[in-house]
């Protein structure tokens, strides 16, 4: 009684086709789902501030008010107006203890490969690490008025040590706004600035994510 069976070659040429196909898709795949990640732990890390920023407030007034972070220091400004509000793991004022190594990994890369702003920087950062491995750093403001320009900065590197360290990709920039609440740097400029600075210094990054409905788009500068 004969039987049909695949022969040895098309077993192999079936599996070679297979593969190809595997080979073609899965990165599509992958890249797709490291976006969606990305979105998430972004907004993790921004409700998680936003929520910090209000309790804060209510205990120590609008963020307008608060005492001057270079007059307080680093580690004194973050342990009044933040550590209280936040589940994190360790401050780290030196590379090292936030998990970077080398010279340069824990300054923020351009989509052009070029150093920027300092994640941690002596006394005028106040880094921490968060349960879920978030890097987050304070920039340290002058209080009052002062305080609502780029002492208002907040960096986040949604991995820490962690490759890539490229703006706009694991790196991100919120600040705090005349409104005293938690926005994504940039989030008053028009639309052409959000993406000309997102494609350029990543600075604006969050905030083209925030506007086109928290989704990393196929205009988006990812690579």
């Amino acid at each position: 009684m004969n039987k049909n069976s695949f022969t040895m070659a098309e077993v192999l040429i079936t599996l070679s086709i297979i593969g190809i196909v595997a080979a073609m898709t899965l990165p599509g795949i992958m890249g797709i789902y490291k976006k969606k990640q990305t979105v998430m732990q972004l907004k993790k890390v921004y409700s998680i501030l936003s929520q910090a920023l209000e309790q804060s407030q209510i205990k120590n007034s609008e963020y307008k008010y608060w005492s001057s972070g270079m007059e307080l220091g680093a580690k004194k400004y973050f342990e009044l107006y933040w550590s209280p509000y936040l589940n994190y793991l360790t401050y780290c004022d030196k590379p090292l203890k936030c998990g970077y190594s080398g010279t340069a990994p824990w300054q923020r890369n351009d989509l052009n490969g070029n150093l920027n702003y300092s994640l941690i920087s002596g006394d005028l950062r106040a880094p921490c690490v968060l349960t879920d491995g978030t890097l987050v750093s304070f920039s340290i403001g002058e209080g009052g008025e002062s305080a609502l320009t780029e002492n208002s900065f907040i960096f986040v590197d949604l991995n820490a040590g962690s490759a890539p360290n490229v703006a706009g990709i694991d790196l991100f920039v919120f600040e705090i706004s005349k409104q005293d609440t938690i926005q994504a740097y940039g989030y008053n400029r028009d639309k052409s600035y959000i993406e000309n600075n997102c494609k350029t210094q990543g600075m604006t990054c969050a905030a083209l994510i925030i506007n086109s409905g928290w989704e990393i788009d196929e205009n988006y500068p990812w690579h």
